[in-house]
Formats: structure tokens, C-alpha cells, sequence
């Protein structure tokens, strides 16, 4: 009845297609998956009679919980079937040669700035209906002129996690160099200019001192992705980070920082973040926009307090009203060799009030955060696999 297109890889669009795709499994439908893998020819459709390692997401599926059916998942939708319907759940670049005659075509994509790029709605505007995560992509795909119906389908929270043991967490605070006792802001998020990794350095490492049990935990990417910036190229995250502490032991002053702990890696496993979300204490985020955030919504699930830039997709599961949204103001962006123009406008937030609500979390640390756990209680409930797929059936009319 379904022919299902998404990434075969652990990327954001990866994950949460493969979470749409179970879901539909679980309603009973009958599906077929269609996985896409990079390979030597660029974007590839994967075809059964290939090795099920050329996906990403089978070779990670040992270490991460949530992964762990994709096995029988893949054997009950990989063999092709009749179909009426076709989801396409791609970067839009890529969905025009998934459009069949004689179906039903529906796309899901993402965007992260005020307007979408200036090619999309011609692509988009070819398919029966657009699914998007947030009411903030819903409202700039529309002003941008996409004139199909538009339907705001959420992720799914994640559905397994795995037991850590406060050995396990021992150990990993050794490796990163977190001393016991420390409250740990962490974050999660590959190096690019969106996600403003530098900007939370700064304002972590400017309002504490080396003598404050504070720590800042950073999970990225190896290297900056995503068209790196000029000063960037050639150096990994890990460099890039070391020169920062460097310039503001300089700058301010201050020959010992507070801890700054690096998990540069690519491909690391569910069971790692799994960790990473018991060891935090507090999520934060100056990112500049967000088309949904899955790092932050799978803390605030957790019951995690999420501090984040007040703006983009995120305010849909953590709300306009969300205590721990940090202000800032719109500017233009400025990222070569990226679809987003200089037209294009998201927010850059303010250092002062990132300081004060880590400051304020810090001082309170030894509280219950009971907004965090409501906002926990309530992503469990809304954001499950049974509400949300009601609202992704009737989006596509199956």
C-alpha cells in the first residue's frame, strides 16, 4: 500500500524516517522501504539483493537500543510490492526523481531559516501534500509558496533506551575529564555555523570560574560538516575548540578554565548518547534554528531542564512560555555554498542571557526542576508512536 523513501543512515532525517517507517508497520500497513545509502555514485537506493552493512543505520543497530527490531524491520519491508502511495522523506534536492505518475505523492523535508530556498516550491509543489515537524516549518514553507496541503507531523520520541549503570557513568566522566560532583551542561550537535558551538563556549566559559563544579560537555561531529568556514577548513572539531580555550584564556585572563569535555566522533552508538543524557545534568543549546531539535527533545523527554535559543521549530514540544528559552535577535545569515541566502534571517542568541540561565540552573542544581518533569510527563504523552501516527496516516490518506 506504501512505498516508504528515507536515509539508511543515523543523520536526523535518518532516524526519524526510520521511526515513521515502524510506525506505519505497527498500524498494521503494509509497507515497502526503500533505503537510500551514499555510496560511490553518490545517493544510491539500496536493492535486497545488496549487503544490508552498506546502510549506516544496520551497522550501528548493535549499540543503540532503539535500533534493535531494524533487522526484522528490514526483512518484512525491503522485498518491493504494489503500492499507492509513495512518502519521500528526503532533502528536496532529491525528491523530484521519487515522484511516480498514477500515485499518491507526499513529501517530508525540514528547513531551518525564515524562508525557504527559492527552488523548493517548485519541487515541492509536484506532490500531493508536504509533511513538515514543526508549525515554524509549516508557516515559512507557506509564505515561501508552497501551495499544496501542508501537514505538520511531529517526531517521535525516542521509544528504548538502555539501563546505565553509575559505573558506566563513572568511567565516562573519566574519559572526559569531569571531575565527580560537577554539574554538567551538555549539548548535542554536529560542528556547522547553525548550530553555534562556539558562541555556547564562550558563554559557558565567561560566567564560570576553574574553582565552580561546572562542566561543559560537547557530543559533535569530527570535523565541521556542512560547508565549513573559512578558518574552519582543514582543522577537526576537537582543534577548533582547543584554539577557542586558548583565545580566552588570553583574553580574559585566566590561565585555568572551567572542564570543556569534546565527544568529536561520527557514527557513535545510541547505547553512548544514552549516557550522555544520564550524565547531563542540564541540556543546553544556542543553536539558530531548529527545524524540530531532536537533541533537545530527547532530553526534555528524559525530564532533562532544556535551555535553548527562543526560537524555530523546538518551541512546538517545548513551548513559547518554556522558562529556559534564551533570548536573541534575528539576523541575516552569512554561510557560503549553503541554499541559505542572505535573505534568509534566523537567531542569534544573546551571550548575557545564556550566562544568566546557566547561572541560574547552576545555582539551583541541588532542586527538583518540576517544569522539566511536566514537560517530560507531556512529551511522553503527545509525542508517542500511537498519537503522532494517527496524525501522519491521515496526512497521506492511508
Amino acid at each position: 500500500m506504501i512505498k516508504y523513501i528515507s536515509y539508511g543512515d543515523t543523520t536526523g532525517y535518518g532516524l526519524a524516517g526510520l521511526a515513521y517507517l515502524r510506525g506505519l508497520v505497527n498500524l498494521g500497513l503494509d509497507v515497502h522501504w526503500q533505503p537510500m545509502f551514499w555510496g560511490a555514485d553518490g545517493l544510491q537506493r539500496w536493492l535486497p539483493a545488496m549487503s544490508p552493512q552498506l546502510l549506516e543505520v544496520v551497522r550501528a543497530a548493535g549499540a543503540d537500543p532503539a535500533l534493535r527490531d531494524l533487522g526484522p524491520l528490514l526483512q518484512r519491508t525491503a522485498a518491493p510490492r504494489d503500492y499507492r502511495i509513495v512518502v519521500a522523506h528526503l532533502v528536496p534536492e532529491y525528491l523530484p526523481a521519487c515522484v511516480e505518475p498514477g500515485k499518491a505523492n507526499f513529501a517530508y523535508c525540514t528547513w531551518e531559516s525564515d524562508r525557504i530556498p527559492a527552488h523548493w516550491p517548485a519541487i515541492l509543489n509536484r506532490f500531493d501534500g508536504v509533511l513538515v515537524p514543526s508549525t515554524f516549518n509549516a508557516e515559512v514553507f507557506r509564505a515561501g509558496g508552497v501551495t499544496v496541503p501542508l501537514h505538520v507531523v511531529p517526531h517521535i520520541r525516542r521509544h528504548a533506551h538502555d539501563d546505565v549503570a553509575p559505573g558506566q557513568l563513572d568511567d565516562m566522566r573519566r574519559q572526559l575529564g569531569i571531575p565527580a560532583g560537577h554539574h554538567v551542561f551538555y549539548t548535542i550537535g554536529a560542528w556547522m555555523l547553525r548550530k553555534d558551538l562556539p558562541r555556547l563556549i564562550e558563554a559557558f566559559v565567561e560566567e564560570f570560574d576553574a574553582d565552580e563544579p561546572a562542566a561543559l560537555c560537547i557530543k559533535t561531529s569530527t570535523r565541521p560538516v556542512h560547508f565549513p568556514l573559512p578558518h574552519e577548513a582543514g582543522r577537526t572539531s576537537l582543534q577548533l575548540v582547543e584554539a577557542q580555550l586558548a583565545a580566552l584564556r588570553a583574553r580574559l585572563g585566566r590561565p585555568r578554565l572551567p572542564p570543556v569535555a569534546v565527544l568529536a566522533g561520527d557514527g557513535i552508538s545510541g547505547a553512548w548518547i544514552d549516557r550522555l543524557h544520564r550524565l547531563g545534568d542540564t541540556y543546553v543549546s544556542l543553536t539558530r534554528a531548529e527545524g524540530w531539535g531532536m537533541g533537545a527533545f530527547d532530553a526534555a523527554a528524559l525530564g532533562r531542564p532544556v535551555l535553548m535559543t527562543g526560537w524555530s521549530g523546538h518551541l512546538d514540544f517545548l513551548g513559547r512560555d518554556h522558562p529556559g528559552l534564551i533570548g536573541g535577535t534575528l539576523a541575516p545569515i552569512d554561510w557560503p555554498g549553503t541554499s541559505y541566502g542572505p535573505d534568509h534571517h534566523w537567531a542569534v542568541a544573546d551571550v548575557a542571557d545564556a550566562r544568566s540561565k546557566m547561572r541560574y540552573r547552576f545555582v539551583h542544581r541541588g532542586q527538583p526542576d518540576p517544569h522539566a518533569r511536566l514537560l517530560g510527563e507531556r512529551i511522553a504523552n503527545l509525542y508517542a508512536e500511537g498519537p503522532v501516527m494517527r496524525r501522519f496516516r491521515h496526512a497521506i490518506g492511508a
